[in-house]
């Protein structure tokens, strides 16, 4: 059986994505490619340390 918590991160990551989707939807493409390379940065520190 799956506990709560994972229920209601799984429900929380699906509601953000949804959110998420219709952000990108509504802004534009260079948004999205901004958001893109911040998380790649961002991976990239982590990885780094």
């Amino acid at each position: 059986k799956i506990p709560r918590v994972c229920k209601n991160h799984q429900v929380l990551v699906l509601k953000m994505k949804n959110i998420f989707n219709q952000k990108i939807l509504k802004t534009g493409f260079w948004t999205v490619l901004a958001v893109v390379y911040v998380l790649i940065f961002i991976k990239l520190l982590v990885i780094g340390k």
